[in-house]
């Protein structure tokens, strides 16, 4: 059942990958390196299991978006309990 799951989520980032690459019009190698990169950060930041997604299990933080870098309040991360919490 893993390897159907491993499949699933290669499947998703695929499409996700295909729906960039014809929204953005992607043509160099430097934007395929681009697209990729952006697509690996959407399905880490996704929610997952327990509340977590994969960047936030690993790092103990919510990522900071670029709006959110503008913003005068302090940068999120996850507390003990997996709350959102001001640094």
């Amino acid at each position: 059942w893993k390897i159907g799951k491993i499949e699933v989520q290669n499947h998703l980032w695929r499409n996700m990958f295909h729906r960039v690459v014809d929204s953005h019009a992607v043509l160099g190698e430097w934007q395929v390196d681009d697209a990729a990169l952006a697509v690996n950060n959407a399905t880490n930041t996704l929610l997952k299991r327990c509340g977590r997604s994969p960047f936030a299990a690993a790092f103990g933080r919510v990522p900071t978006l670029p709006g959110e870098m503008l913003s005068d309040e302090g940068k999120a991360v996850l507390g003990r309990d997996g709350v959102r919490e001001r640094e």
